[in-house]
């Protein structure tokens, strides 16, 4: 007697679904976990872009006019890039062997869609891409340049956005079918193409149960400052010397349909890929052994058709998973089965013969993929998709700079670049007014910096007369936009060329806190030092010690209405013939006091200085030629009483 036996997987595999690649769920998480993990969270990269810190509530638009913190932004970016429009999963497949995308007319491969790099492209519908590197790239020299406050935060949240939309592919590069084209599609559109095909690792790694478990964790970010040599382009966080997230997957593991093949020799590769090469060697385990390895209880109906599960054992095939990046190699015990059970079992059937009195299967063993297998490769390729998506991240934003004074120039300033790659371009400066509207200040510099290089001996012009007010007086932003290492302005890189920026406030700019302390007294043409008329200050902002110290050309150009205009030198308190004295009232040998932070020492510091008596006078304080302050001096009442009397702490 014969009886035909339906087996629908017994629980090792999921009922056939429709899905794209990853779930947007799981893309979602592994692009937060890449944020975390990424120096938006760690750097000062956020506060030198005149943001806050990434933990903070700051919050920008996505391309739905809908707000959400930068992570949030991250998150629709990586849902997005599936949900958007229908066509755009059909460009998330690269083959790094062939250089092939999906076998579909205009699908691209994914990171031809994903960075434009090598020009512009539209989807299967015509549809121009949005949302790629290059994309990103106009949208963050936007958030730093456009007038409005509205028009840069726009622009910032379309770039956390688009950022998102590109790694959703940095991700997609760790599904093997992604990179073996194995393709699978889950919208009625792909039975058109006859491509409708979905992915059983997917639903499985989207599970509810699943993938709250995932491991997210454990691969540090591929770019950091310590690593930046093996992905200087984008390019190749995809492919590029064995390294990229593409080769990675497609070198180590199989997918449904390019699996591992058995001949009477033994266990040969796939047909179209001569990796990963499988060891010969197989573990066996029965199906009671394999709910157990997933924690979950052996099911009456595999137990009744399997009993103790002799003829029903499943064999794992091992290979070894290599990373040519961190220079590792690793056994992934779970390469894939060899088993009856097979996700396309159910529309074949199995047959089985129990006319003897013993069961016999018609049906071959074969190769599949089953949740233990899939559960393996978690092991692999979660943690490398969270890394590499953090590592393009710090590529992104692995500009960086400072402007600060000149050391060697008296009066002028030096743009140093900090970063990894010499930048050669233009730097323009600028300045946010009352209203959160942005100026270039009329300082613009094209120069070229070596990496960890200075360029020096420039001068900060001030802001033009006909210029609004400043919000924050010597308060400005530095763009820089050109070529940094081999993304360049006009290349097929990014058409917009490299961006970095740097908010700074000017380092010898001293602001007066508590106002201004002076008087004249009416019995003297020509007071001693303790009753001339005097200034106190105090500085809520870092300054330079080396610029401030007490051996520095400190100086005062005074004009007034009796003495004339003359430039005086700033001398310790007592010296002969001085007219003006700048000193520090706890310690007269110092000129000017400082505590270890670069400010004005809280404990007494101040700058005292004394000169004739002038119905009114205006006084330019400076370090050697760079202006420390200025201001005005109009006499009032007099007072007669000491000057040391109104000295106070602050």
């Amino acid at each position: 007697m014969k009886r035909l036996v339906a087996v629908f997987s017994f629980s090792l595999m999921y009922p056939i679904s429709v899905v794209h690649a990853y779930e947007v769920g799981t893309h979602e998480e592994m692009s937060q976990n890449a944020v975390e993990i990424s120096q938006l969270a760690k750097g000062d990269i956020l506060t030198d872009l005149g943001l806050k810190p990434l933990d903070e509530n700051q919050k920008f638009p996505n391309s739905k006019n809908i707000s959400g913190r930068i992570i949030e932004l991250f998150r629709n970016g990586a849902n997005f890039e599936d949900e958007i429009s229908l066509p755009r999963p059909l460009n998330h497949f690269f083959d790094p062997k062939s250089g092939y995308g999906l076998a579909i007319p205009n699908a691209r491969p994914s990171p031809d869609w994903a960075l434009e790099d090598k020009g512009d492209v539209t989807d299967v519908s015509g549809a121009a891409q949005e949302f790629s590197y290059k994309e990103g790239r106009k949208y963050f020299l936007d958030a730093l340049t456009k007038a409005t406050e509205n028009d840069r935060n726009k622009h910032f949240g379309l770039t956390f956005q688009t950022l998102g939309m590109v790694i959703h592919h940095i991700q997609d590069m760790a599904q093997p079918q992604h990179v073996r084209n194995d393709d699978h599609c889950k919208d009625n559109l792909c039975r058109i193409v006859f491509r409708h095909y979905p992915s059983l690792y997917e639903k499985f790694t989207d599970d509810v149960e699943v993938r709250p478990k995932l491991p997210f964790t454990g691969y540090a970010p591929v770019y950091s400052s310590a690593e930046t040599l093996a992905f200087n382009t984008p390019r190749k966080f995809w492919i590029g010397e064995g390294k990229g997230m593409a080769e990675f997957t497609n070198r180590n593991f199989v997918s449904a349909r390019t699996n591992f093949r058995s001949t009477l020799t033994g266990i040969l590769p796939s047909a179209e890929y001569a990796e990963p090469a499988p060891h010969q060697g197989m573990a066996f385990i029965t199906p009671a052994d394999a709910f157990m390895e997933l924690g979950e209880a052996y099911p009456s109906e595999v137990k009744e058709f399997c009993g103790e599960g002799e003829t029903c054992k499943i064999g794992f095939v091992q290979s070894t998973v290599n990373d040519a990046f961190r220079g590792t190699s690793v056994l992934n015990e779970r390469a894939a089965s060899l088993s009856i059970f097979d996700e396309d079992i159910k529309r074949r059937g199995l047959e089985v013969d129990v006319s003897e009195g013993a069961q016999r299967y018609r049906t071959d063993r074969i190769f599949s993929l089953n949740r233990l297998n899939y559960r393996k490769a978690h092991e692999f390729l979660i943690p490398r998709a969270v890394g590499y998506s953090a590592g393009l991240i710090n590529y992104f934003f692995r500009g960086k700079m400072d402007f600060i004074p000149d050391p060697d120039n008296a009066g002028k300033y030096m743009i140093k670049n900090l970063g990894p790659e010499d930048m050669k371009g233009t730097f323009t400066l600028y300045y946010d007014d009352k209203d959160g509207k942005r100026y270039p200040t009329g300082n613009k510099w094209d120069l070229e910096i070596g990496a960890n290089q200075s360029n020096n001996n420039l001068i900060l012009k001030p802001n033009s007369e006909d210029l609004p007010e400043a919000l924050v007086p010597g308060k400005y932003m530095l763009v820089f936009n050109g070529t940094m290492g081999e993304e360049s302005k006009g290349s097929g890189m990014s058409s917009t060329g490299a961006v970095a920026a740097k908010q700074f406030e000017d380092p010898v700019k001293i602001k007066f806190t508590q106002g201004l302390y002076w008087t004249i007294p009416t019995d003297q043409r020509n007071p001693d030092p303790l009753y001339g008329f005097d200034a106190r200050i105090k500085s809520d902002q870092s300054v330079i010690d080396a610029l401030l110290a007490s051996e520095n050309n400190v100086s005062v150009h005074y004009k007034g209405s009796h003495t004339g205009d003359q430039i005086i030198p700033c001398r310790s308190f007592g010296a002969e013939s001085a007219a003006v004295w700048c000193y520090n009232f706890k310690d007269p040998s110092v000129n000017i006091q400082f505590d270890s932070a670069g400010r004005l020492s809280p404990d007494g510091g101040y700058l005292l200085w004394d000169a004739f008596t002038d119905s009114s006078a205006r006084m330019t304080f400076y370090i050697d030629d760079a202006v420390l302050f200025s201001v005005s001096i109009v006499p009032q009442t007099p007072t007669k009483e000491p000057r040391r009397n109104k000295f106070v702490n602050f």
